[in-house]
């Protein structure tokens, strides 16, 4: 019999996003780096190359077929949100692994075991409240920026970083301050401030 592997998939939804918030979430887990498999692309789209990779893609049948983990295997996720954009699609996915025999941790829900009747209940718990709460902040985003609008304020992306506002947002972080504090000093964006500090690790 073969051994049983471990992975780790991490999806964040936007190419200027970083893994650095998911990631340390996963140490101590003994996962190797190569097992480490990401996607970043939002959850709205239905294409998750970096999730195929892992799964397998569906054939005529709508079976999944390929993939790197096999029957015995488990995944680790951050969050089950992070499988899919809606209940629906979450719990498909979640269905097409337990056919192949692939267990589903997720860090978030202390690692706990979604099988049997109870983990059923609490997946379809989790996954509902993560489409919910993902309404929930498109329509709050959506009403701010009629608000804007209406008041005559600009509705489109912060401003970017030149290169002094790289700088200082380097000597920011070397003080001690948080990606949050220096978005709000900078007046950029949280994904920007994260995107300097990977690309200048």
């Amino acid at each position: 019999m073969s051994t049983a592997h471990s992975f780790a998939y991490l999806r964040v939804s936007s190419a200027s996003q970083s893994f650095d918030r998911q990631r340390p979430a996963f140490d101590g887990l003994d996962i190797p780096e190569s097992h480490f498999i990401t996607d970043k692309i939002s959850g709205t789209k239905d294409s998750r190359p970096g999730l195929d990779k892992l799964i397998g893609t569906l054939n005529d049948k709508g079976e999944r077929e390929g993939g790197l983990a096999r029957e015995g295997d488990t995944i680790w996720v951050h969050s089950v949100d992070r499988l899919g954009r809606s209940t629906t699609q979450i719990l498909e996915t979640v269905k097409a692994l337990r056919e192949r025999g692939i267990q589903l941790r997720a860090i978030k829900s202390d690692g706990i075991n979604f099988d049997g009747v109870n983990g059923e209940l609490i997946l379809t718990m989790l996954a509902a409240l993560a489409t919910w709460e993902r309404a929930n902040i498109a329509e709050r985003v959506a009403e701010a920026r009629a608000a804007r609008k209406t008041q005559g304020k600009s509705t489109g992306r912060k401003k970017s970083l030149d290169a002094k506002g790289v700088a200082d947002v380097l000597k920011l972080k070397a003080q001690g301050k948080t990606p949050d504090q220096i978005a709000t000093k900078k007046g950029v964006s949280r994904a920007t401030v994260y995107r300097v500090l990977s690309e200048n690790k």
